[in-house]
């Protein structure tokens, strides 16, 4: 079958930037998924480019939609430009997890979790329509298959390649090793959207796909865009260990969440790790920006009231 996904876009006013257009690395684990099974799949990104669409939306068999909130107008819009279509629609991110009620009856799907294993059954028409689908949370991320990257480089789009910490070196690739985070944050919605189990890739499986990367697209480095890169600060010196032992001259950058003390290219913490390498070792681990930020956790926190079951009244549990 073929498959149309689209992440949705925003344009105009408002309180969130929209300036970071970088590829949507969720839709290409779905599109990993689908083609392990045989589907064919096609991003339309109106993120990076907000009036992109397809000529003949007749030719796919099902619609797949990532929404975000402060998107979500767009995925309106999408539903408009869906208008005649007559296959099934999918409903999935972050706003579909925390605010299913508010998307139209004529989504077919609403999604709440991750949709890995659950999106071919989806594609092939094995639940019923009009039902909010929510997924148990994946403990094992090493299971997954990599990411599928040519789905974002098929055709010319206008992702951002670079980052302020190393403007001279590219294409830095977005890369996500870990979901959701172990703290309780009181300004924070991520336990919202991906639960309370935190995940992580193991060391080996990061940079194997690091690898993979540098050797199939000649990347320049990686972004850690992920809620908290350094959770789990022994993985973290194990993917630096590892990266030195395979002389992987890359570029690295995460946002700084949880260190007790910086592990940045000029610190003690990170370049110590480094420096018992070679000159080339050391690129290995060149530059690891992270941007501080300050955790605030409260002990407990009102329990959230249960959604409301799917538009049939049934509510779907996968395993």
């Amino acid at each position: 079958m073929r498959v149309l996904l689209v992440n949705n876009g925003g344009s105009g006013s408002s309180e969130f930037s929209m300036t970071e257009a970088r590829f949507p690395i969720g839709l290409g684990y779905l599109s990993a998924m689908l083609k392990q099974n045989g589907h064919s799949t096609e991003l339309v990104d109106r993120f990076c480019d907000h009036d992109a669409w397809v000529e003949d939306v007749s030719q796919f068999d099902f619609v797949g939609v990532y929404t975000s909130t402060p998107c979500y107008k767009d995925a309106l819009r999408i539903l408009e430009l869906l208008e005649g279509y007559e296959g099934p629609i999918a409903f999935g991110g972050p706003h579909a997890s925390t605010f299913p009620l508010t998307i139209p009856p004529r989504v077919d799907y609403v999604v709440q979790g991750e949709a890995e294993y659950l999106i071919n059954d989806l594609v092939e028409g094995k639940f019923p329509k009009g039902t909010i689908i929510r997924t148990q949370r994946i403990a094992d991320l090493d299971a997954l298959p990599r990411a599928d990257y040519d789905l974002f480089l098929d055709r010319p789009r206008s992702y951002l390649w670079t980052t302020p910490f190393s403007s001279d070196r590219q294409p830095i690739f977005l890369f996500n090793s870990s979901r959701s985070c172990p703290y309780q944050c009181t300004f924070c919605t991520v336990r919202d959207i991906w639960g309370r189990l935190y995940s992580a890739h193991g060391a080996e499986r990061v940079v194997d796909d690091i690898a993979y990367l540098k050797q199939t697209y000649e990347i320049a480095g990686v972004y850690f865009r992920e809620d908290i890169f350094t959770a789990d600060q022994k993985r973290v010196r194990e993917i630096s260990e590892l990266l030195i032992e395979r002389d992987l001259d890359i570029v690295c950058l995460a946002r700084r969440g949880s260190t007790p003390a910086p592990i940045t290219n000029s610190s003690s913490s990170w370049q110590g790790v480094a420096a018992r390498g070679s000159t080339s070792e050391r690129r290995a681990v060149a530059s690891v920006c992270l941007i501080s930020t300050t955790r605030r956790s409260r002990s407990s926190r009102s329990s959230k009231p249960a959604i409301t079951p799917g538009r049939t009244g049934s509510r779907w549990r996968c395993p």
